[in-house]
């Protein structure tokens, strides 16, 4: 009786790579995809963050560009310079720095008396919305950020 021999070998293989590339390809497009997307929102973040810093110490240069609403705008757009539809909002708290009440922006000039220092509070909040570079199903279209800096002088 003879054996015979097959003429399939165990190791011959011819093709397997492909097929598993093929296979996990699209999975690793994906995962590339969605570390972009998430880079760019946080790369987004991270310039709105700073347009907010650029108009905080901006308004923090003197008593007059402290209310320049508009001159804090361009500011953070110009830091900001890759988002569009920043909203820009400012807040100003003045404070005495001996405690006396009542005193506000408008009447610190008056009511702090002198060894007595204004402080003014100053907040920039920028908002805006970014928008993914590629769209996903049940991820959103877009995102909305807000980002804030605070800053004290004192006159």
């Amino acid at each position: 009786m003879r054996v015979r021999r097959t003429s399939c070998r165990l190791g011959e293989e011819h093709g397997q790579s492909l097929v598993e590339l093929a296979l996990v390809m699209p999975m690793l497009i994906a995962i590339i995809i969605g570390i972009v997307d998430v880079g760019w929102l946080a790369y987004s973040y991270v310039e709105l963050t700073n347009g907010a810093n650029a108009g905080v110490h901006y308004a923090a240069q003197t008593y007059a560009t402290a209310g320049d609403l508009n001159g804090i705008k361009a500011a953070v757009n110009a830091d900001a310079g890759n988002l569009t539809g920043i909203t820009t909002t400012l807040s100003n708290v003045c404070t005495c720095s001996d405690g006396t009440s009542g005193v506000t922006c408008a009447n610190a000039a008056t009511t702090c008396v002198s060894p007595a220092r204004i402080i003014d509070t100053i907040t920039v909040t920028a908002k805006a919305t970014a928008k993914p570079l590629f769209k996903f199903p049940a991820i959103p279209s877009s995102m909305n950020m807000q980002a804030s800096a605070t800053m004290q002088r004192q006159e």
